[in-house]
């Protein structure tokens, strides 16, 4: 919870502070990142394929966090995209445990990460306006 806060206070914060300037492939790789997440929060209950899906989650969110690191975008979304990534990491080893959490938590996970990403292109994607 306190990582979703603060995503979503890095993301309010950088409203004001977006450049002019539109990243189509910044975009394009932040939806890609949201299509996984969604996707990943409906294996919840299937805790054999989940994992399939979270390490996707996690290939994807790479790609957007060093793409985000190695072009100009605002400090605000790059630290947004390092903490989804990180609670992204924190399902992979809470699942990679041998006694695996309950899809409760999943949900919960992936509710926060989903909220996350969607802010986060959201914001990016209010640049092309």
């Amino acid at each position: 919870m306190k990582k979703l806060i603060i995503v979503s206070s890095i993301v309010l914060a950088s409203c004001g502070l977006m450049p002019t300037k539109f990243d189509n492939v910044q975009y394009y790789n932040l939806v890609k990142l949201q299509q996984i997440a969604e996707t990943t929060r409906k294996e919840c209950t299937n805790p054999d394929t989940f994992m399939r899906y979270a390490v996707a989650l996690r290939n994807q969110s790479d790609v957007v966090e060093i793409y985000t690191k190695n072009t100009n975008s605002d400090d605000e979304v790059q630290t947004a995209v390092a903490a989804i990534g990180s609670m992204v990491d924190d399902v992979i080893i809470a699942y990679s445990k041998p006694q695996k959490p309950s899809a409760g938590y999943c949900s919960t996970k992936m509710d926060i990460i989903v909220k996350g990403v969607s802010s986060v292109v959201k914001t990016v994607g209010d640049k092309n306006v």
